[in-house]
């Protein structure tokens, strides 16, 4: 199967997955959200790109808060559900539906980018486009938080490995999604480009990156 079917398939997954889920919007934010925006206020950081927004939960938080916030998804049923919600607590989001690794919009410049447990499904090369997308659009001295899966222990029998070691689900409720665990070193090649400020590993064996592009790396 060639990876552009493969990441048709990813593509998919995502779209039924955002259709047919149950989302509380009344919920508040995770205690994780409120110290990404800590941290952001702390920087000083005003334009936002939320990549791979999901639901909108931290776009939507970022919002509230007084940021200018782009939210992107691959899936347009999750673009779809951010629109609805912003509109009804009267915010103004911008949105784009696109994957992470081909931004449409890669032209702009931002302060700060969220990818939140976005690369981990992606295979090994696609991460690294994605990397390439962060670098190019944030700003020169710009920061970037990015989160990485722990290690998942399951039915080997429901996904087949791809060459790099991605998981390819085959079977199960997650059939068509796509899933890697990133190596702490991996995690660091694709951050060669760009200042690492922290790389914090977390009980359950996630990674919470924080990132600056170098103040000579122009776009």
């Amino acid at each position: 199967m060639k990876l552009s079917d493969i990441l048709k398939e990813n593509k998919r997954f995502w779209e039924k997955c955002f259709a047919g889920s149950d989302f509380d919007s009344k919920s508040p934010p995770s205690k994780n959200i409120l110290e990404v925006i800590k941290r952001l206020q702390e920087y000083h950081a005003h334009k936002i790109l939320d990549l791979g927004c999901g639901f909108g939960r931290c776009s939507i938080a970022l919002a509230q808060v007084g940021f200018q916030v782009k939210a992107v998804d691959i899936s347009s049923e999750a673009i779809k559900r951010v629109k609805k919600w912003a509109n009804e607590e009267d915010l103004s989001i911008e949105t784009e539906v696109s994957s992470a690794s081909e931004l449409v919009s890669s032209s702009e410049s931002f302060d700060a980018i969220i990818c939140n447990s976005v690369l981990d499904h992606m295979p090994f090369i696609e991460a690294s486009k994605t990397m390439l997308n962060i670098e190019n659009i944030l700003k020169p001295g710009g920061i970037a938080y990015i989160s990485f899966d722990g290690l998942e222990e399951e039915n080997e029998k429901e996904f087949v490995l791809l060459d790099d070691g991605t998981r390819r689900y085959i079977s199960g409720k997650r059939k068509g999604m796509l899933w890697r665990f990133y190596s702490d070193k991996e995690i660091k090649t694709l951050c060669k480009g760009v200042e690492i400020l922290e790389l914090t590993v977390r009980s359950n064996g996630e990674r919470d990156v924080w990132i600056r592009k170098k103040e000579n790396n122009f776009a």
